[in-house]
């Protein structure tokens, strides 16, 4: 318990300890646990898009070339599925980690950020399955690149909402609080997703452009506000992920 302590002296010490503060108590032993049950429903949500490969029935197979045109059908749209949901949720794993490296404690408005940003996450395989199978539709198009940006808007939202939250508790951060610089580039991802919901209903190139946009924008930015993160990504600094 001595660290909890050690935090609430610290609170106490910079004033911060009165008001909402003194029911939002920063425990460092509920980071370990938030962090497990993150990593898990991030991996349950990884792991949840192969069921998208669906091993064909015996019956339906009298041959080999039976079966390789069931891999080869697989190949061409579950697969690419399960591909590009899995790099996402993992894009969106190493946002999480990035965020939560610098921070030694939890109060409830970080409980409670990560839930919701781990409800979304839950919901991406969903999202992406709309996505790929309505995405470039003239029926369905619209809906399903809304709904699909509306979850990325939400997850990255959630994200940048909780370094926010730390740069304005320096208690709960290691070392120094992240700068408005470093908050900013992390809200730089949801205004793109924010933008394309908007030009879902204009043109679905135009909406795919603003994602790959966005996903060079963000790195770059990222690295830009923060030098030591960029070193990290590069090798240069040795530290564990």
């Amino acid at each position: 318990m001595a660290p909890e302590v050690s935090l609430l002296e610290e609170e106490k010490a910079t004033g911060r300890h009165a008001g909402r503060h003194s029911r939002d108590i920063a425990v460092p032993d509920d980071l370990t646990r938030l962090v497990s049950l993150s990593d898990g429903i991030f991996a349950f949500s990884m792991t949840l898009l192969v069921l998208n490969l669906v091993v064909p029935a015996a019956s339906s197979v009298s041959s080999q070339r039976d079966l390789w045109g069931h891999l080869g059908a697989l190949l061409q749209g579950p697969f690419e599925v399960y591909a590009l949901g899995f790099v996402v949720t993992a894009v969106w794993w190493r946002l999480h980690v990035a965020v939560f490296r610098g921070i030694r404690a939890v109060d409830s408005t970080i409980l409670w950020l990560d839930v919701v940003f781990l409800l979304f996450i839950g919901v991406n395989p969903f999202a992406l399955n709309l996505l790929t199978r309505f995405g470039t539709s003239t029926v369905g198009s619209t809906p399903a690149l809304v709904f699909y940006a509306g979850v990325q808007l939400m997850v990255g939202l959630c994200g940048a909402a909780i370094r926010l939250h730390c740069s304005r508790r320096p208690e709960l951060c290691k070392g120094a609080p992240p700068n408005a610089k470093q908050v900013r580039s992390l809200f730089v991802t949801p205004a793109v997703f924010a933008l394309s919901v908007g030009a879902a209903f204009l043109s679905i190139y135009l909406t795919y452009g603003l994602w790959f946009g966005a996903a060079i924008l963000g790195r770059y930015i990222r690295r830009a506000s923060s030098p030591e993160e960029g070193r990290l990504e590069t090798g240069e600094i040795g530290e564990n992920l």
